[in-house]
């Protein structure tokens, strides 16, 4: 790439010969801010930095681009531990070491050969074979996952430079299917409490059946979630496992931290569940008082 200097306006401008992939020549005007009268020499310093820098760029990208796409895929992965959220990033990696790099290690492309055709015939793969067990397609649901992260990674290598646009837009994606969704009767939930009455997991289903709770905020309950004065059970604790169990104070989004009315039979519950919790921490002392915090402690 070559350039020049221009006076437009009595401001120096950088000119850039800019060249496509056919030859074709550009030009880009950037403005240095630098006023004409007394500034040559800057001027002059800064497209020579200008001109350097752009060089780099395209060493950079003639580098990079020879890469196999799967390495891209680890490299941005590896940036994405740093960014996001710890659960986040072990379902991305679950996705990735499942799903995408067996299939593009073996197809061994490249990044910069990497077209909508390509990806095409990948979500098209999963979609018919893609269960590891090898009885048929995944669901358009983790279809979705995945299609999500190839976008992503080539997101990254457009804005480093490495791709001119993302091969990922208007791939055709299977349908959800519409589930119809199946909810237990009052005889149907009485039958379910009765037949895990004296089950250590009692308390959780009981608490999970009256306000609908997601697993993660059942197993984050403690009892500091528990306000017996202002009769109130809130979601404000996690725990959720991919890869480790990771426990949180925060929950899945900003209104997923919400507050329950504590109805008069769960409240009575809690305090019987409590009462039990007190007596088996004064018969097992020390070894009690390290589980006591979680509602969900088992007790029998």
């Amino acid at each position: 790439m070559t350039g020049s200097l221009q006076i437009k306006k009595e401001i120096y401008y950088m000119v850039l010969n800019i060249y496509d992939a056919n030859g074709k020549r550009k030009l880009r005007w950037i403005t240095t801010g630098l006023p004409a009268k007394g500034n040559k020499k800057r001027a002059e310093k800064m497209l020579r930095e200008t001109l350097r820098e752009h060089e780099q760029r395209e060493s950079a990208t003639t580098n990079r681009c020879d890469m196999r796409f799967s390495d891209w895929v680890r490299h941005w992965l590896e940036d994405a531990e740093k960014r996001v959220d710890v659960i986040t990033y072990q379902g991305y990696k679950v996705n990735v070491d499942n799903h995408i790099l067996p299939y593009f290690d073996d197809l061994g492309i490249a990044l910069s050969d990497m077209t909508r055709q390509v990806l095409q015939a990948y979500i098209d793969h999963k979609a018919k074979n893609g269960r590891k067990d090898g009885t048929g397609g995944l669901s358009p649901k983790s279809i979705q996952h995945y299609r999500s992260i190839l976008h992503q990674t080539l997101k990254a290598a457009v804005m480093a430079g490495y791709l001119p646009s993302n091969p990922c837009e208007n791939l055709v994606i299977p349908k959800k299917q519409r589930y119809e969704y199946q909810f237990y009767n009052d005889d149907q939930l009485e039958c379910l409490f009765q037949a895990v009455r004296n089950d250590p997991i009692y308390p959780m289903v009981r608490i999970t059946a009256v306000y609908g709770l997601r697993r993660s905020e059942l197993l984050g309950l403690q009892w500091d979630s528990v306000d017996f004065s202002a009769n109130t059970l809130t979601i404000k604790h996690t725990v959720v496992k991919v890869l480790t169990t990771v426990q949180k104070d925060t929950t899945k989004s900003n209104a997923s931290y919400r507050a329950f009315p504590l109805l008069p039979d769960i409240r009575q519950f809690l305090l019987q569940l409590k009462a039990k919790e007190k007596e088996h921490r004064r018969l097992m002392g020390r070894d009690q008082e390290a589980s006591s915090s979680n509602l969900d402690t088992p007790t029998t």
